[in-house]
């Protein structure tokens, strides 16, 4: 499950855009069309992270996806539905398959949401084992 540094895959904000309006028409929300520099701030997030951690595998890199959304905030509403579809695309992307059960997907992002700032490596470490339990590789 690892990737090395410069491999990582993740969608690019205008893809984040689209799953945001998709999830805001679907569930209700702020008709308000993101501001994409907030959400590339979220990506880059990961690619920082990987850069000072370049063995971080998969699981921990989702992780940070999911942090940088449900925590970070850079969309005006359904932060916590895009960070779940943003770690499945990130997954998928990169050759694997998420299917973790939406009650406890649902629990984990809230959980992220209500964490301080001091937790943050303790809960993406959570957050990568429950990630790691529920993925699978692609087949080909």
């Amino acid at each position: 499950m690892r990737i090395a540094p410069g491999t990582l895959i993740l969608p690019g904000p205008f893809e984040i855009a689209r799953v945001h309006a998709a999830t805001i028409n679907k569930h209700g929300g702020l008709q308000v069309t993101p501001d994409p520099r907030r959400i590339e701030t979220a990506l880059e997030e990961v690619l920082t992270f990987h850069t000072f951690r370049p063995e971080a595998d998969i699981a921990l890199l989702a992780a940070v996806v999911a942090y940088a959304f449900a925590k970070g905030h850079p969309l005006p509403d359904g932060n916590k539905r895009v960070a779940f579809f943003s770690v499945k695309m990130v997954l998928r992307a990169n050759g694997f398959e998420w299917k973790p059960r939406h009650e406890e997907a649902e629990q984990r992002l809230w959980q992220i949401a209500e964490t301080s700032p001091a937790q943050r490596d303790q809960m993406l470490e959570e957050l990568s084992i429950w990630i790691r339990q529920s993925c699978t590789p692609l087949s080909s």
